[in-house]
């Protein structure tokens, strides 16, 4: 793994976690959705926050590149933080993370308006026998909106962005307000999808 601008300041591995925690803590709260019936919304509630954390942990590094930037007008410096992993070594493809001055406050709000989504459901949705599907789905959407905005290259922004669409497709068709939430979720499915395919073949496209 290559991590460059590790600061004091910065947890290791921030954006990786900062992705990574909401969905893994969505599928562990869809695991015992049967067993466990409260603190569901607060375990939710808790993992956004996470992921709040390690998203502010990098902001001193990313300023101080956008600084760097600023002061120099040289694009290089304005190149913020990467973390590469390896992924599929016989193509040298690589799982990554790109974390700059444009991609950090998106993420931070994504991070924060997915916290207060959670913290408002505890009360909203504590009567729904099926809270725990929701805060799976919410809580994977979430991972998947990260995901698009620090991917470092496009075969892992259009996966994030698959991830970010089937969960926000549940979400709309079973907890939708509108009569007609299932006939808007499928539209939404439908639409979504022609451009994801769309995304798709221009990225093959490219790699043609």
């Amino acid at each position: 793994m290559e991590e460059s601008c590790e600061g004091a300041y910065m947890i290791p591995h921030a954006a990786l976690l900062a992705t990574v925690i909401p969905g893994v803590a969505g599928i562990v709260i869809y695991a015992l959705r049967n067993r466990v019936r409260r603190g569901l919304g607060i375990s939710a509630t808790i993992a956004a926050s996470l992921s709040i954390l390690m998203i502010v942990s990098m902001g001193r590094e990313v300023m101080g590149s956008w600084k760097s930037w600023r002061l120099s007008w040289d694009l290089g410096s304005a190149a913020g933080l990467t973390f590469d992993y390896p992924w599929v070594r016989p193509i040298s493809l690589d799982f990554g993370f790109l974390v700059d001055f444009v991609s950090l406050p998106i993420g931070l709000i994504i991070a924060v308006v997915s916290m207060l989504s959670c913290l408002y459901s505890i009360k909203y949705m504590e009567k729904d026998p099926n809270q725990g599907s929701y805060y799976a789905n919410l809580l994977l959407f979430m991972t998947g909106m990260i995901g698009v905005i620090f991917a470092a290259n496009l075969i892992q922004f259009y996966l994030f962005w698959e991830l970010m669409l089937i969960p926000s497709y549940l979400l709309i068709a079973n907890w939708g307000v509108s009569r007609d939430r299932l006939s808007i979720g499928f539209k939404y499915f439908i639409f979504t999808h022609v451009g994801a395919l769309s995304m798709l073949l221009g990225i093959l496209s490219i790699f043609a």
